[in-house]
């Protein structure tokens, strides 16, 4: 038995329950993770809330994101070996001190990334790659709007390869802390610009919109206008 954080019914913080569960042996293309740390992240409070469904039904073990090391390994699985320290994103089960997880979703992790930072990135990682190179392939000269850019998945776009930025924020104190996160990830040249007019660039590839950042919300509809149907 293994200490978890499980999800019996859909609802607020206090739907999240402490108890030990039984993890069996690792099946067929799967691993067993002795967890050291695990993401915390926004879509955990989609699946504990009910917006995004469970897809392993109830109860459920919370989390979307770890890291650890294997311990076990099911038959079939070949790339992965007892004592690889790992990665992963994998639609809930994080939460837990051990875990089963498909080999296929295991990244093995070089000696110079921590099991913290492994935890911390992965998720916000890829949603940064996927957003300037899927979505839209951010080229050289272009212009981008990051909303949110103080949250994980905002300074990771930072760290994609962008050489500046001009932040509009109506809060100067949080626009001087906004600054120092990119400073500490990209170096100290990077221009910001703050004001207290309810004017903001909108939207993201090189469209401008004026609006009211703290109180407009742009239907789905406008919002694909306004980013020119990405």
């Amino acid at each position: 038995m293994v200490a978890a954080v499980r999800v019996h019914k859909t609802g607020g913080p206090e739907v999240l329950t402490y108890e030990d569960i039984p993890v069996p042996a690792p099946g067929p293309g799967q691993v067993k993770i002795k967890n050291h740390a695990c993401g915390v992240n926004f879509i955990d409070t989609y699946f504990r809330m009910g917006m995004y469904p469970s897809p392993v039904g109830m109860p459920f073990v919370s989390g979307n994101e770890g890291a650890g090391e294997v311990i076990a390994v099911g038959p079939g699985v070949t790339e992965i070996k007892v004592g690889d320290r790992v990665g992963y994103v994998s639609a809930l089960g994080a939460y837990a001190a051990e875990r089963l997880l498909p080999a296929d979703r295991a990244v093995k992790l070089p000696d110079s990334i921590s099991y913290e930072q492994a935890a911390a990135m992965m998720l916000k990682g890829m949603t940064a790659q996927y957003l300037l190179r899927r979505t839209y392939k951010v080229q050289k000269g272009d212009n981008i709007l990051i909303h949110a850019a103080a949250g994980g998945v905002g300074l990771r776009c930072g760290d994609g390869g962008l050489s500046g930025f001009d932040v509009d924020c109506s809060n100067p104190e949080t626009s001087a802390r906004l600054l120092q996160a990119f400073r500490d990830v990209l170096g100290p040249q990077i221009p910001i610009r703050w004001g207290r007019e309810p004017r903001f660039l909108i939207p993201y590839f090189l469209v401008d919109a004026p609006v009211q950042g703290r109180t407009f919300s742009f239907p789905d509809g406008e919002k694909l206008q306004l980013m020119g149907g990405q």
